[in-house]
């Protein structure tokens, strides 16, 4: 008789999608999409691909950070095989050879070959699609909603990110996960050698390190959490983004943009170790997957916080030393705390410590307003890009007088914004 899979205990088989705490959001997607209760029920292939992916690590990194604590050497032969190949390094380690080869031998069943063609039939500038249909701060703040949720909020990964003490320590991890998301945003940097390579190199030779120093604080519970970072973590990260891909022509950007958008998550799932049978899965099958394993997870708002607070207490993550800057960055948090409520719910937005008000602004009754999931893109991103684009203005023309009147008040140096979201 085959053994039952083993399933981590973050993910509940039986409890009642009702019972969970994503019902709100998944109540919201059945009701707007193709996706029924019944194909939200894990089927047996379901929950033998969940057992196989919370138990599997990516040895590839692994080997290649044991390498680089022996020798720190290695770390700068890295650096030279991203930016120039294998071929520009003298006699490189095998476990170094084996980690470059994934980045620099891409091969087509992964995005090369959709890459190839898009590219070949481009006659744009190659400008971010996301740049140019809304703003940084707008892009800012939907990256830090997902990340208190896609990056936080599920147990496994939520607890992996925030047991190595990174979070709480500082600004650098903040600041490190923003450039990573600009470094994502245009699809051509995503051929070889490309800085969304390198970038997508470098986070998963973080995960790798981050293994290591979770290893060594011998607190991790593999029964409820699944490997340290496994693919089971990255699959809901992964598939998380995926889902995001829904919204694409709801902003407008047309076929050519959702091509790009495509490519861009596919190669972001094969650039950080996921297995074949993830990145050549059907963007639709990806994102049933997602929903399906959100409807029986735990939550884990515990971590979610601390990641919130860090937003909340660290320094900004984009310039700050003008009038100007500071309004951008209190929209970005502004815009997170909204994509939060209206994404997943008032009740879990309260949980992990996001104001319900801001500068008097009932957020969680405007997030009512808002409240179909799936209408967000429609419903809310003209409503606070219109806003920004405002309040941004009126900045810039205070600047702007402030040079010409020294009499005009508002000192940017003793300003102080809420910085709270």
């Amino acid at each position: 008789m085959k053994a039952s899979p083993r399933i981590p205990k973050q993910f509940k088989v039986d409890r009642a999608i009702s019972d969970g705490p994503f019902a709100y959001w998944v109540d919201g997607i059945v009701n707007s999409s193709h996706l029924t209760m019944a194909d939200l029920k894990p089927t047996a292939k379901d929950l033998e691909l969940i057992s196989r992916l919370a138990y599997q690590r990516d040895k590839v990194g692994d080997r290649l950070a044991a390498l680089i604590l022996k020798d720190h050497r290695v770390a700068k032969q890295l650096d030279q095989g991203l930016d120039k190949g294998m071929a520009s390094l003298d006699k490189p380690a095998p476990e170094l050879v084996e980690f470059l080869e994934h980045y620099e031998n891409i091969p087509d069943w992964a995005y090369m070959s959709d890459l190839k063609r898009f590219i070949s039939s481009s006659k744009s500038d190659g400008v971010s699609i996301a740049k140019k249909i809304a703003p940084p701060f707008f892009l800012d703040g939907f990256a830090m909603a997902a990340g208190f949720f896609i990056g936080a909020n599920y147990p496994g990964v939520g607890h992996s990110i925030v047991s190595t003490g990174s979070v709480a320590r500082g600004s650098m991890r903040m600041t490190q996960t923003m450039q990573y998301v600009d470094d994502m945003m245009n699809v051509k940097d995503f051929q070889p050698f490309g800085k969304a390579l390198r970038s997508n190199a470098k986070v998963r030779l973080a995960h790798a390190f981050a293994r290591t120093q979770i290893v060594r604080a011998g607190n991790w519970d593999a029964d409820y959490y699944g490997e340290i970072i496994s693919e089971f973590d990255n699959l809901i990260f992964l598939s998380g983004l995926t889902y995001l891909y829904t919204f694409a022509g709801k902003f407008g950007i047309g076929e050519r943009g959702k091509q790009a958008l495509k490519i861009q998550l596919k190669a972001m799932q094969y650039l950080l170790g996921a297995p074949k049978d993830l990145v050549t899965m059907s963007l639709e099958d990806n994102m049933r997957l997602f929903v399906m394993v959100v409807a029986h997870l735990d939550d884990s708002p515990h971590t979610a916080r601390q990641v919130v607070r860090a937003f909340q207490n660290n320094k900004y993550f984009r310039p700050t030393d003008t009038l100007g800057g500071k309004v951008k960055s209190e929209l970005s948090f502004l815009t997170a705390n909204l994509f939060s409520r209206v994404f997943w719910g008032n009740g879990m937005a309260d949980e992990i410590g996001l104001n319900k008000t801001y500068y008097g602004l009932p957020l969680n009754t405007l997030a009512n307003a808002l409240s179909e999931p799936p209408a967000i893109a429609n419903k809310l991103s003209p409503h606070i890009i219109n806003a920004g684009v405002q309040m941004i203005g009126f900045a810039q023309s205070v600047l702007r007088l402030r040079k010409t009147n020294s009499k005009i008040g508002g000192n940017s140096a003793t300003y102080k914004g809420s910085f709270s979201v």
